[in-house]
């Protein structure tokens, strides 16, 4: 009965994760190009700031509340640690907000100061929950407090293979060209495309960043 339940559950999460994942990179796609039309004519726009000198740092770590699932916690864990004792290394002031009770208690345990502690994401993860984190992140990046914005997650590809991986929340990172066969094939190069914006780029521009930061910190957490 449990061996059913879970394959149900992770069945419903990969679907998910298939169905979120292309509009959050088409949306970051799209927004990228339009930033990299209007190049400095639009003026700056706060998220995407380039410090001169990165001071202060945040990094989210995403784990899970229970274990039983094998090195998933500990890895999380421990690419956290090491990401935090990198930044340290370089001078750089680190703020540890955590995502998952298995985390949580782990640096509660070695006394590890934590900026924000979140145990209210479960297997299926609200994007109204998420949004008020990315939203403060977006404020205190926006008003100089941060620098850089990182999320530690385990990146879900197939359900034989799982990624940890390190990704910038902000500042926004322009969209990278895809080289490869498949994307050459579905014709999704980002110079393909031309757009026409209505009512004005400059303001699709400011209306749809924050939107992608947004998008894009929810769909880490369904990974």
């Amino acid at each position: 009965t449990m061996e059913l339940i879970s394959t149900a559950k992770f069945k419903q999460a990969s679907d998910r994760i298939k169905a979120a994942a292309p509009y959050a990179d088409h949306l970051a796609r799209v927004v990228g190009n339009l930033a990299s039309s209007l190049g400095e004519e639009a003026g700056p726009h706060p998220l995407l700031r380039r410090p001169e000198k990165v001071e202060k740092v945040a990094v989210l770590v995403l784990a899970a509340n229970r274990g039983l699932c094998g090195g998933y916690n500990v890895n999380q864990i421990n690419a956290a640690r090491s990401r935090v004792a990198e930044l340290e290394a370089q001078g750089i002031s680190v703020e540890l907000h955590v995502v998952g009770k298995k985390a949580i208690q782990f640096f509660q345990f070695t006394e590890v100061p934590m900026a924000s502690e979140y145990s209210n994401f479960e297997d299926r993860p609200a994007y109204d929950d998420v949004r008020p984190i990315a939203e403060g992140f977006m404020r205190r990046f926006s008003d100089g407090e941060l620098d850089r914005v990182e999320v530690v997650y385990t990146r879900f590809i197939s359900s034989g293979r799982q990624r940890l991986t390190t990704s910038q929340l902000l500042p926004i990172e322009p969209p990278q060209e895809d080289d490869s066969e498949e994307s050459s094939k579905s014709g999704e190069n980002s110079h393909q495309y031309h757009y026409i914006y209505e009512p004005d780029a400059r303001g699709l521009r400011d209306e749809l960043l924050p939107h992608v930061v947004k998008m894009s910190c929810f769909t880490f957490m369904l990974h």
